[in-house]
């Protein structure tokens, strides 16, 4: 995010660039969120 300081299209342009999958392993990273125990979704305490 030091280009693109957002998840626009041209943000993904950018990283595919670099990561010819990368729509393919954010989508992966987003449907695992469902294997996480609820403990790991909570916000950090300080």
């Amino acid at each position: 995010h030091t280009v693109e300081l957002n998840h626009s299209p041209r943000f993904w342009d950018l990283v595919q660039r670099f990561e010819p999958q990368a729509r393919e392993i954010s989508a992966a990273l987003r449907d695992a969120r469902a294997y996480l125990p609820a403990w790991v979704l909570q916000p950090a305490t300080a």
